[in-house]
C-alpha cells in the first residue's frame, strides 16, 4: 500500500488506567483517547526534554521548566471516547472540552497513563526505551 503524504490531524489509540482500589488491588477503567497528530521534530523535542529531565533527576536536582506528564497530555489530548459521567444505567457520554480535560488529566494516574498509551503508538518507540 502506498503511504498517503495527507494525514489526518488526529488519531484515536486505547488508554488504560488502572485505579487503586482497597485492599492493594487495581481497577482498570479503558476509553479511547484521540491524540493530536505531532510532526517527527515535535517527538524529538519532547524524547530530548524528557531524556534531559531524567538525566537531572538521576542527579538529584530538580528545575522549574520540566515538563509534566499531565502538561505533555494536555498538549497531546484533543478529544476521546468511552468515558462516562457514572457507572450504571444512568451513565452518559461526557463530550468532550478543555474544562474536562483539565478536570481528567487531575485525576491521579490518568496522564501517566495517557503518555504510556501515546508512547505505545509511536511505532519503534518500545525499542528505543
Amino acid at each position: 500500500m502506498a503511504f498517503i503524504l495527507d494525514q489526518s490531524e488526529s488519531y484515536s489509540w486505547p488508554v488504560t488506567v488502572k485505579v487503586p482500589q482497597d485492599g492493594g488491588r487495581f481497577r482498570s477503567f479503558t476509553f479511547d483517547a484521540e491524540f493530536k497528530r505531532v510532526s517527527q521534530e515535535r517527538r524529538e523535542q519532547l524524547g530530548r526534554q524528557l531524556m534531559r529531565q531524567k538525566h537531572i533527576l538521576d542527579d538529584g536536582r530538580m528545575e522549574d521548566d520540566f515538563l509534566t506528564p499531565r502538561q505533555i497530555a494536555d498538549e497531546l489530548l484533543v478529544g476521546w471516547g468511552g468515558i462516562m459521567n457514572t457507572e450504571g444505567a444512568d451513565a452518559e457520554p461526557v463530550p468532550f472540552s478543555e474544562k474536562v480535560k483539565a478536570q481528567l488529566l487531575n485525576i491521579g494516574d490518568v496522564a501517566d497513563a495517557i503518555l504510556e498509551a501515546w508512547n505505545a503508538s509511536i511505532p519503534g518507540a518500545k525499542a528505543k526505551n
